[in-house]
Order: C-alpha cells, then sequence, then structure tokens
C-alpha cells in the first residue's frame, strides 16, 4: 500500500502539468503586444536567456563549492530558483506610468524566463536520468556538456518553430470559421494543448516554448485575421480560462495554510 500511495503521489504532476500549464503560458503571451516585443527583442532575449543561464550556473556553482553536491543537481537547483515571477512590479508600472518600453521588457523577459528556465530543468533531469540509463548512446550524449547544450538548442529552437507553424495553420483556419465564437475558441483551446503535448510527446522539443510560441503569433495575427467583437471575445475566455488553471495553486495555499493551522 505505501508503495502504491508513493506512485500515485509522483505521478500527479505528471498528470496536471500537461492540464494546467498549457493555458497559463497561451494567456501569458495573448496579452503581449507583439510589435512593441519585437522593437525590444534583443534586450529581452538577453534577458531572458543569457541571463537566466547566467543565473542558473553562479547559483550551480555557489552550491557545489559550498555543499559538495554534483553539479548536475546544482544545475537542477539553479533552475528551479533563478527565475522570478515580476507580476507585482509590472503592476507597480502600470500604477506608476512607468515608460511602456520598461513594461514590455518585463513582461517578455518573465514569459520567455520560465521556458527557458523549464527547458534547462528538463535538460538537467534528462542528464540525471541518462546517468542510469542501460544504452551507453542516450549516457554518452548528456554527458558530454556539448552534447548537451545542443539537446538544450534544438529543444528550445524546435519549440520556437513548431509553435509558430501550427499557429499559423491555426490562424489560416480562424477567420474560415465565420461569427461562431465557439468554433474560435475551440480551435485557439485545442492549438494550446496540441502545441504543448505533440512539441513535447512526439517531437521531443520543449512544450513550453511551443506554447509561448504559438500565443505571440496568435498575439500578432489575431487583431488582423479577427473581428473586433470577436478577438475582445476571446481574450475574455482566456482571462476565464487562466483563472480556472490558477484554482489547483490557491487550494495547494488553502490545504497548506490549513496544516500550518493544525
Amino acid at each position: 500500500m505505501p508503495s502504491s500511495a508513493s506512485t500515485s503521489s509522483r505521478s500527479k504532476p505528471t498528470r496536471f502539468l500537461p492540464l494546467f500549464l498549457p493555458p497559463l503560458l497561451f494567456n501569458a503571451g495573448l496579452t503581449i503586444d507583439v510589435r512593441r516585443l519585437l522593437d525590444e527583442v534583443w534586450a529581452v532575449l538577453l534577458l531572458a536567456i543569457v541571463a537566466v543561464l547566467v543565473c542558473i550556473a553562479i547559483v550551480a556553482g555557489v552550491v557545489h563549492l559550498a555543499t559538495g553536491m554534483d553539479i548536475v543537481v546544482c544545475l537542477l537547483l539553479g533552475a528551479v530558483v533563478s527565475t522570478t515571477d515580476p507580476a507585482a512590479v509590472i503592476g507597480i508600472f502600470r500604477d506608476v506610468g512607468a515608460p511602456k518600453r520598461l513594461s514590455i521588457l518585463a513582461e517578455g523577459e518573465s514569459l520567455l524566463n520560465d521556458a527557458v528556465a523549464i527547458a534547462a530543468f528538463g535538460l538537467f533531469i534528462g542528464i540525471l536520468i541518462s546517468r542510469f540509463a542501460t544504452d551507453p548512446g542516450d549516457a554518452g550524449l548528456t554527458a558530454d556538456p556539448s552534447g548537451a547544450v545542443m539537446v538544450f538548442l534544438r529543444e528550445f529552437v524546435g519549440g520556437l518553430i513548431y509553435g509558430y507553424i501550427i499557429a499559423r495553420i491555426a490562424m489560416l483556419l480562424l477567420p474560415r470559421l465565420g461569427e461562431s465564437d465557439a468554433a474560435i475558441a475551440s480551435v485557439t483551446v485545442s492549438l494550446s494543448y496540441l502545441s504543448f503535448l505533440v512539441a513535447d510527446r512526439y517531437w521531443h522539443v520543449s512544450g513550453v516554448v511551443s506554447v509561448v510560441m504559438a500565443a505571440l503569433t496568435v498575439a500578432a495575427y489575431g487583431p488582423t485575421h479577427l473581428h473586433p467583437r470577436q478577438w475582445a471575445a476571446l481574450r475574455q475566455l482566456w482571462a476565464q480560462l487562466e483563472f480556472w488553471a490558477k484554482l489547483p495553486d490557491l487550494r495547494a495555499g488553502l490545504d497548506g495554510g490549513g496544516q500550518r493551522v493544525c
């Protein structure tokens, strides 16, 4: 009995991640001003990719020197703690009327840095798992630093390409659905899950990056391909879906609070 309970407990994140993560990522990408983001794309990429990877390396190096733990485990910890949620900062920017460029940098960086951190986390988990692999070829690939870098680049760039392609296909379909808001909603919801699941399970590229790229593509082409009323309804729908996707976090917080009180 303890064994089955433990297995069930470990499988919960695997079950829930593909269910709740795509709506959160998709709505985050859908609300960004893509044209302003493109104006600042190099600064955003510097903050979201280079800065995050440097932060992961620094955290891993400090923890490794302080504790002597395996460097891959330290890198895994760095991937977990190196990104922050700038929601409060963005809210303050809006309240005080900060320059739009600051808000765009913060929003774009927050969207992409999560994708980079999750992709890096998956890579380091794969390296740890490969140490117990029976296939020497698989173990050798991830043990080689250059091989690990190539795996990361393949997953990241592959996720960008797949997310863009599937989103462009969806944008060709949406104008042909007429005035059916339900059909448009169904296509975009399917897009968010297909971009995540197919990329992750079948193409073996980053599902997180794929969802983010798909959302940015819809945000770029949606206002010109859909009637303003349909675009507003779609944005409202995704805000509602994001709220529902956040409910497990609220429940976890309440459960944790209840346990602490007891």
